[in-house]
């Protein structure tokens, strides 16, 4: 006990831990043992990818482009497209000046799948009353790469209902 009071005390001690540790870390590193995510089979690539096509699908509604944004779902796509595309259709004619943004809180890989956790603002304008409408909220948007990555769920608040 006493060995250890005296290396978490020594300063010197700690610094050649420190060093060693560093040392070692350094070795890992350029003997192949530890490799960014980047390296790890586009992992990173497949989040990239799926941040595109939620930055597209963005674009696509505030323009409200309903033909590029259902481009973007996958054909196995686990929403209700068809009420979907009814909810947007009635928000259009009522909406305009939409703005929407996302902050990503976190991003996850797995095989084919890609998962990004956000949260979202929206604000937009009520053409019936002339009033301004915001709403905020969580949504998790999982993607799926089958040659193209595509929109295959969204869970959470929906930003685009």
């Amino acid at each position: 006990m006493e060995i250890l009071r005296r290396f978490v005390t020594n300063g010197k001690m700690r610094l050649l831990a420190l060093s060693g540790l560093a040392l070692w870390f350094a070795g890992c590193t350029t003997a192949g043992l530890m490799t960014s995510v980047a390296e790890q089979g586009g992992v990173a690539g497949g989040e990239e990818r799926a941040r595109s096509v939620l930055e597209e699908l963005r674009e696509t509604y505030v323009n409200e482009d309903l033909e590029r944004f259902f481009d973007l779902m996958s054909d196995g796509a686990a929403l209700n497209v068809t009420d979907l595309k009814f909810r947007l259709m009635d928000r259009f004619r009522n909406s305009s000046q939409i703005e929407l943004n996302f902050f990503e809180d976190h991003a996850l890989t797995e095989g084919s799948k890609a998962v990004l956790q956000t949260h979202w603002q929206r604000r937009m304008v009520n053409d019936g009353t002339g009033g301004v409408e915001t709403s905020e909220g969580n949504a998790q948007f999982i993607f799926e790469d089958g040659g193209n990555v595509r929109l295959f769920s969204i869970q959470g608040d929906n930003p685009f209902s």
